[in-house]
């Protein structure tokens, strides 16, 4: 069994999310660190009515400084939500099971501004955005049965803006508008 590292939710939530100023992240690393071998669970992080882009809305279950890319290996992230990167934000991940995760309010991405190897991303709700999102490397992973709601125009599996997957099998999402979008960044085999 892992050790679960548990997150926060606010009972304030103005959404009903969790999110706000009682909420906590699960992990937030701003040096050159790895995390190994535990269960992220019940992150959260500020509320915003539009969940803009900022640091406060990042990464509900692990939030890497961008600069630094600390390291997250063989652990679960599930049941986090953040406006942006709603598992993870900022980081890279290693064999990691990104399940159960959900974009809060109008946010956007499951995972954002990370490399990710050897990952599997299952069943999480990306609401009205991406899966993965931009400035995302994937290395081998999967990503599959995930799904979204039935609004909005950027319900894409994959954000190819900045975004690059190799040999990885990227599936279809539940109420999805297309497998990718954008216009840079690439997929290989």
């Amino acid at each position: 069994d892992k050790t679960t590292i548990e997150g926060f939710s606010d009972p304030q939530s103005p959404d009903n999310t969790g999110c706000g100023s009682a909420a906590y992240r699960c992990v937030c690393l701003d040096g050159v660190h790895c995390v190994q071998g535990f269960t992220l669970k019940g992150g959260r992080t500020a509320y915003s009515e539009t969940y803009s882009d900022g640091e406060p809305y990042r990464g509900g279950g692990f939030w890497g400084n961008r600069t630094h890319q600390p390291t997250l290996a063989d652990c679960v992230i599930t049941d986090c939500v953040a406006g942006r990167g709603a598992a993870a934000f900022g980081s890279n991940l290693l064999r990691c099971i990104v399940t159960n995760n959900a974009v809060a309010g109008k946010g956007n991405s499951i995972v954002r501004n990370l490399s990710a190897n050897a990952c599997l991303f299952v069943d999480n709700d990306a609401k009205q955005n991406h899966v993965i999102g931009q400035d995302t490397i994937l290395n081998q992973c999967t990503v599959a049965d995930n799904r979204h709601d039935t609004t909005g125009t950027w319900r894409y599996t994959f954000n190819n803006s900045g975004s690059e997957a190799f040999n990885s099998v990227i599936g279809t999402t539940l109420n999805s508008v297309g497998l990718i979008s954008g216009t840079t960044g690439s997929i290989a085999n």
